[in-house]
């Protein structure tokens, strides 16, 4: 049995260390201490990962915004919500109001008394629309158009209604078929147009027809009416009635055209309504018509045609 001594064991040890060089020694060593950081720096990666999004922008911000950058984003901001600023606090106040427009009938002191309140106003803040709207509340106006002139004006231009005849005592009717409030007393010299208010236009544009063709006969038409049931009269110079009924209007009229030189002129002045509403023809009523007691012994009164 062989037993080693210290120096032996002492002189293996030594044989080893000879055999295997220090550098392999201390690389795992130095392996180690590479890969503590890199963990660390990964475990920092991960954590910015994680954070919301909110808190990554902030984080950002507060790395690159600097005091210019700051500045110039408020003097942007700024300039840009200065319009709103100065139309909420009225800082330029309209001033004057112009009104515009070839006036005959329209009362220009209301409309003035209407735009007065807008006086003072702010430029930017001023609702056109609205202001519109009260405005074409006056009966006689047919449009307004209303424009902002830098830096404190209004230029307000008014369209007149024209009047083409009168509907009934309280209300006139316009060429563009409106009915409107008015009186119409204060204009006798229009014809007069009525019937359902809904059809005006229906009317007008039937009355403009046959005022046409009565004018070639050297006659005028004064006067058309419509009933609720349809029924069409009419009064040419001013005294003539003409009983048209609700059927068959267009022929009637043809046919009254066809006999009027004829029939109907020779005695015009004496003829006082012209009836219609009969199947075979129609009837004539004198001015000089005695009343019915007496029709029969001179017989006179109506001629069936």
């Amino acid at each position: 049995m062989d037993i080693l001594m210290p120096s032996s064991v002492g002189d293996l040890f030594a044989e080893k260390m000879q055999n295997k060089p220090a550098k392999k020694m201390i690389a795992p060593v130095k392996e180690k201490l590479k890969k503590k950081p890199q963990k660390k720096n990964a475990r920092k990666n991960q954590a910015r990962k994680n954070k919301p999004a909110e808190i990554q922008e902030l984080v950002w911000l507060k790395k690159h915004l600097t005091v210019k950058i700051i500045f110039t984003i408020l003097l942007l901001s700024g300039a840009l919500m200065a319009p709103f600023y100065l139309s909420e606090s009225d800082i330029m106040p309209i001033e004057k109001i112009r009104i515009q427009g070839a006036f005959k009938q329209l009362d220009t002191g209301r409309v003035k008394a209407r735009l007065e309140k807008y006086l003072g106003a702010g430029f930017f803040s001023l609702n056109i629309q609205s202001m519109q709207q009260q405005i074409n509340q006056q009966p006689w106006i047919k449009s307004v158009s209303i424009q902002r002139v830098w830096p404190g004006e209004l230029n307000v231009h008014i369209v007149e209604k024209s009047a083409f005849a009168r509907w009934d005592n309280q209300h006139l009717l316009s060429t563009d078929a409106d009915v409107f409030a008015a009186d119409s007393q204060a204009f006798s010299t229009l014809p007069l147009i009525n019937g359902f208010k809904g059809k005006s236009a229906e009317l007008l544009q039937r009355f403009q027809q046959l005022q046409q063709r009565f004018s070639a006969l050297g006659l005028s038409l004064d006067e058309m009416k419509e009933d609720s049931k349809g029924a069409l009269l009419l009064r040419l110079n001013k005294q003539l009635l003409v009983k048209l009924g609700s059927e068959q209007t267009a022929q009637k009229i043809n046919h009254l055209l066809a006999v009027f030189a004829t029939v109907i002129q020779p005695q015009i002045d004496r003829v006082e309504v012209i009836d219609f509403r009969y199947s075979n023809g129609f009837a004539i009523k004198w001015k000089d018509e005695l009343p019915p007691s007496q029709e029969k012994q001179h017989k006179r009164g109506r001629k069936h045609v």
